[in-house]
């Protein structure tokens, strides 16, 4: 397949609120004529947030879905457990996100 740029940022709240959300970006690389490469944001989909889960950092396994037409990618994150508070979560989770046709979906198992 094509080659792909992976990105996870977090959006936090404003004004002093502890507020925050996890975005994962997928951009597709594509070099110029005069050799620099530009990135094309395909998709950007919410991922985690206080309350939810949390992404610590950007250890993505890419493979072929079993459709020859999308994208697998597989991301370790920690989900909120029923003793944690809001902002600290701790029970690892695989997050299983799937690119095709140039959309992202999340496939993970929901709150």
């Amino acid at each position: 397949g094509s080659p792909l740029a992976l990105a996870v940022f977090t959006v936090e709240g404003f004004g002093g609120g502890n507020n925050h959300s996890q975005y994962f970006a997928v951009f597709s690389p594509e070099e110029g004529m005069d050799g620099t490469v530009h990135y094309t944001l395909l998709d950007v989909l919410p991922i985690a947030g206080k309350g939810w889960r949390g992404v610590w950092e950007l250890n993505a396994r890419v493979s072929r879905a079993h459709d020859a037409y999308a994208t697998d990618i597989h991301l370790d994150a920690l989900a909120v457990g029923e003793d944690d508070a809001p902002n600290f979560p701790s029970v690892p989770v695989t997050l299983h996100l799937r690119l095709k046709d140039g959309r992202l979906d999340d496939l993970t198992s929901q709150r």
